[in-house]
């Protein structure tokens, strides 16, 4: 019912909880592709040792995450729901996965996503990423979904990759492509995924590149106020660290 695709690289202790949480959901997973880069560590080892009926691996030249992510899609053997999960992400809401087949009608299912990062085998939140119902007015002040929480139907955008002459927010894009062209969305008011906040993301020089990015496709998305998303998006971002967890 459901694709789940991890891009990784240098993860090794992070694939371990990723491959973990996946294999919770073995019954209710159709596929598990790992796109593996290059890596240093033992990732590797970790994937192979991993590997089973649903769970297969392919690797990827060094050319960057979204190529990866782009693979991935090109990869997959079911035309049902996608999942992307990167390494060091945890999906936790079996309730959610159970009930997929009941949302097949959607090509857009979106939940919460808790941002943080792992002591041991504990996760503490610094942000909640929570969207809430779909309107046109948060997309046209800058917001959008969470991607470890955004799920699509592979099958209505069969023809949609990320761009990857982005290099942040090519997943912004993505994301901002698909629900300005369908109207069958669905949002899902709890916890879906536990993202990992030390990834290549997070850091701080991407983050201010990232909502240029931003700008850059609202202006050629011709979405409405695109120089608002320079102060709207930074703001709404710092406001996440106060939302209640609703996990």
């Amino acid at each position: 019912m459901i694709s789940i695709i991890t891009v990784v690289k240098d993860a090794e202790k992070d694939l371990h909880r990723t491959i973990k949480s996946v294999d919770n959901f073995y019954d209710i997973i159709s596929e598990h592709l790992i796109i593996y880069k290059k890596s240093k560590d033992n990732t590797l080892n970790v994937i192979k040792d991993n590997l089973n009926d649903k769970r297969v691996y392919t690797e990827q030249k060094n050319n960057g995450i979204y190529e990866a992510m782009n693979l991935g899609l090109k990869n997959i053997q079911f035309n049902n729901f996608v999942l992307f999960l990167n390494a060091g992400d945890v999906l936790i809401n079996k309730n959610f996965l159970c009930n997929l087949p009941s949302y097949k009608k959607f090509d857009i299912i979106y939940g919460i996503t808790r941002s943080g990062f792992w002591i041991k085998d504990r996760f503490h939140t610094k942000r909640i990423e929570d969207f809430g119902e779909y309107s046109e007015k948060k997309i046209n002040f800058g917001n959008c979904p969470s991607h470890p929480s955004f799920i699509f139907s592979r099958k209505k955008f069969i023809n949609i990759f990320f761009d990857c002459k982005y290099k942040i927010a090519s997943d912004y894009h993505l994301m901002i492509r698909m629900l300005k062209s369908t109207n069958n969305i669905l949002y899902y008011p709890e916890t879906i995924t536990l993202m990992d906040n030390n990834g290549y993301h997070s850091k701080i020089l991407n983050r201010i590149k990232g909502n240029f990015e931003v700008l850059n496709i609202r202006l050629l998305l011709k979405l409405p106020y695109p120089y608002f998303s320079l102060i709207f998006r930074p703001i709404i971002k710092f406001m996440e660290y106060f939302k209640n967890d609703k996990i």
